[in-house]
């Protein structure tokens, strides 16, 4: 699979954080972002969709611990952005932790540090979800479009 920087990316393939976000990246943040496309992303968000036990955004499933927080109230204000960074952080993920984040055509490889800080970036553009995990595939963290983030704990139940 054919990763390419942040800094490599044409603007039209930044498309998951708008124009206007853009500056608020930091130069050292940018670095640890990663993009992958076209079909090599879709068979990658296949594969590791089906790597997590039960997974699926259509159906509950009885074997997961599930956690959910609305966002509808959090765009465009600071303090209730924070609070979701706050709830992201409480999830227990290590910082440094590497997370795929899962869109239609694109796959983006960062820390979850870098989502927790941008999580309102990433999160702006979805299409159905955006689902964020790790190489563990014991856990999936969803942001939908109708300003929902759901996360879902597979290891707690095994």
């Amino acid at each position: 699979m054919e990763w390419i920087n942040w800094n490599q990316l044409k603007e039209n393939e930044k498309c998951f954080f708008m124009d206007d976000e853009i500056p608020r990246l930091h130069n050292e943040h940018k670095n640890r972002i990663f993009t992958c496309t076209g079909k090599n992303a879709r068979e990658f968000r296949a594969d590791a969709l089906s790597k997590i036990p039960e997974y699926s955004y259509l159906v509950s499933s009885p074997n997961r611990k599930e956690v959910s927080l609305s966002i509808i109230d959090a765009w465009g204000d600071p303090e209730k952005e924070q609070e979701v960074r706050s709830w992201l952080y409480g999830l227990g993920i290590p910082y440094s932790k590497e997370v795929y984040l899962l869109y239609d055509n694109q796959v983006v490889r960062t820390e979850w540090k870098i989502l927790v800080k941008y999580w309102d970036c990433f999160a702006n553009n979805v299409g159905m979800v955006m689902v964020v995990v790790d190489s563990s595939w014991s856990w999936a963290c969803e942001f939908h479009h109708e300003d929902v983030i759901s996360f879902y704990d597979y290891s707690k139940n095994t």
